[in-house]
């Protein structure tokens, strides 16, 4: 669903899988997120989820090598459902390994749609909610932004 470079002249992909595309797949749906070099060779792949459905929907480089990737979860991927539909938020350093990951949302569907660097290692995530996810839903769906640090601290959601 996303494809962002990895700063070295490769690119960063992602999306979600029904099979075992990078692992042995965990339920209905997996997220995953690959690394390919400048000549088109794939680095590393990872596959991950849980019993429900996972996607990945968006990634942002990290500024260090790594990617930010984001994403929506019906399981506990980086902790427990809040809902029906949590986003969640990871990284991964250049070697394909999870840094951090976490999950958030509101009793309603929640939506993680895109990242962008904030160009001080850091990371804007932002997507779509039913619920009251940053404050209360004005709305049937409401737009919403939020701030990691490159720790995997929330700074702020709006």
């Amino acid at each position: 669903f996303a494809a962002v470079p990895d700063g070295s002249g490769g690119v960063y992909l992602n999306g979600a899988t029904e099979g075992s595309l990078g692992g042995p797949n965990a339920g209905r749906l997996d997220a995953w997120i690959a690394r390919y070099d400048s000549t088109g060779n794939q680095t590393w792949i990872r596959q991950f989820g849980t019993i429900d459905d996972d996607a990945a929907s968006a990634a942002a480089p990290d500024g260090a090598g790594g990617v930010y990737v984001s994403g929506s979860t019906r399981g506990g991927l980086g902790g427990p459902n809040a809902g029906y539909l949590d986003a969640w938020i990871a990284r991964y350093d250049s070697a394909g390994n999870q840094v951090w990951i976490r999950q958030f949302g509101s009793s309603d569907d929640n939506w993680a749609l895109a990242a962008a660097p904030d160009g001080a290692g850091c990371v804007f995530v932002s997507g779509q909610t039913l619920g009251n996810l940053g404050g209360p839903n004005a709305g049937r769906v409401d737009a919403w932004i939020a701030r990691y640090d490159s720790a995997g601290n929330q700074t702020w959601n709006r």
